[in-house]
C-alpha cells in the first residue's frame, strides 16, 4: 500500500459491480481501507456506458468513503 501512496495514482473505487452480479463495489473494502489508510487518493468511478449510468450509486460510494473515515 506504501508503494500505492507514493505513487499518487489513485485507487478507483466503482460503483459499477452494484449494476453487476456481484452487487458490490470495488475493491473490496479491506483494500480501500487500506488504500485510504496509505495516504492514496481515491477516485470515483461508475464505469458507465450509458449516459444514465453515469456517477450511478456515488451516493452508496460516499457512504462507504465516510465509514472508512475517508474526507470528502
Amino acid at each position: 500500500m506504501d508503494g500505492i501512496a507514493e505513487s499518487k495514482i489513485a485507487v478507483e473505487l466503482s460503483t459499477a459491480g452494484l449494476r453487476k452480479h456481484v452487487n458490490e463495489m470495488y475493491p473490496a473494502p479491506a483494500f480501500l481501507e487500506m488504500a485510504i489508510e496509505a495516504g492514496a487518493p481515491i477516485a470515483l468511478s461508475s464505469d458507465a456506458h450509458r449516459p444514465r449510468t453515469s456517477g450511478a450509486d456515488y451516493d452508496r460510494a460516499l457512504e462507504l468513503l465516510d465509514t472508512l473515515g475517508c474526507a470528502s
